[in-house]
């Protein structure tokens, strides 16, 4: 009962951003915005604007993922834009459905779909997508919750397979990859500390935390989950 009603709750979120003209209007905002940079990067100009180098700046419209991250947002300057949802909502799905996840969490994971923030998250198409998805697949490859650092102020959710070898050496490997963006680092620094408005400060990837416990409670209501630890453990 809980779960159908949380359920709906998440529907009328939806269905209230699609009639509100407001939202309407920012349908995939954080998408086009991110493509866009890709894109301006691609023809020699700055991934971050000129505005949040040169002091502080209401966040709006800033981009505050760091350059690594461009490796995912240039393939989108190409590919079809379907692809930005499909993909991660396709991974979360798809890990939730073969986690098998006991009927008591199907309440939690509800709730965290019914999250109005979340709902948000999906609609305007920002690339925190990318980070619950990438979350959704350490819960079968632990070393894959690395890339949760694309954004820092997320880094407990990274821990997630520290205690895997395979992901230190995801991290040596990021580190590597994080070094040929070196020119581009203190840009990103600036752009973060000039920030200001709701948009920014260490405590706005709050609002994502919901979002990032839907892979987390199907592993951790998984019985597969819990006989794979336990048969590593002995």
């Amino acid at each position: 009962m809980a779960t159908g009603v949380l359920l709906v709750m998440a529907a009328f979120s939806l269905a209230t951003l699609l009639t509100d003209p407001r939202f309407v209007a920012s349908a995939g905002w954080d998408f086009a915005l991110y493509r866009d940079a890709a894109a301006r990067w691609l023809h020699g100009a700055g991934f971050y604007s000129p505005e949040q180098l040169a002091g502080p700046y209401l966040n709006l419209t800033g981009v505050m993922y760091p350059p690594p991250t461009l490796l995912l947002f240039l393939p989108f300057t190409e590919l079809p834009t379907v692809l930005w949802w499909a993909v991660p909502i396709g991974i979360v799905a798809w890990r939730v459905w073969t986690l098998r996840p006991s009927p008591w969490t199907w309440a939690g994971i509800a709730a965290c779909l019914a999250w109005p923030l979340t709902v948000e998250m999906i609609y305007n198409g920002k690339p925190a997508l990318w980070i619950v998805a990438a979350l959704a697949l350490a819960t079968r490859w632990p070393w894959v919750s690395v890339f949760v650092l694309a954004k820092a102020s997320l880094f407990p959710f990274a821990l997630v397979g520290v205690r895997n070898r395979s992901w230190w050496l995801a991290l040596g490997t990021c580190a590597v990859v994080s070094a040929l963006f070196l020119p581009m680092w203190p840009d990103w620094i600036a752009a973060v500390l000039n920030a200001r408005g709701e948009f920014s400060g260490p405590l706005y990837s709050l609002r994502d935390v919901p979002a990032l416990c839907i892979p987390l409670i199907a592993w951790l209501g998984s019985s597969r989950a819990r006989h794979r630890v336990s048969v590593i453990a002995t």
